[in-house]
């Protein structure tokens, strides 16, 4: 199983902002085998007074949060500057479609499942699900 987190306010649409600046992380189930997505549970984010836009101390904010729940795939309409952090622990995804559900209909599993295969420090692609 591969987990995903998508960045929420409403708990349908990916946030217009960063990431790491959404209300709540949904995270879901990727079967490598079968392609199937179930929902787990919904987190709140805590969140982070940054220095700076980029600041590497938020992405490490963000990805303590999301090492407890064991995601590898982060998902949004935007990431932000620290995507070359987070690239190297997260297959990160940017969908130009809002809606969660379509978004996580329109993924490739056996491409998911080839990023997440990369050793751990190495740079994952960006994938891009378009509208």
């Amino acid at each position: 199983m591969i987990r995903i987190a998508c960045a929420s306010d409403n708990c349908k649409e990916f946030v217009g902002r960063h990431f790491g600046s959404a209300e709540y992380f949904l995270i879901y189930e990727l079967d490598e085998e079968t392609g199937e997505i179930s929902f787990v549970e919904k987190v709140k984010n805590i969140p982070f007074e940054e220095k700076h836009d980029g600041d590497p101390a938020k992405a490490g904010h963000v990805s303590s949060i999301l090492a407890k729940y064991d995601v590898c795939v982060i998902i949004n309409r935007a990431i932000g500057p620290n995507i070359v952090r987070m690239r190297k622990r997260f297959v990160p995804v940017i969908s130009r479609v809002n809606d969660i559900e379509e978004t996580l209909k329109r993924l490739d599993p056996q491409e998911i499942t080839a990023e997440n295969s990369k050793p751990r420090g190495k740079d994952r692609k960006v994938i891009y699900i378009k509208g």
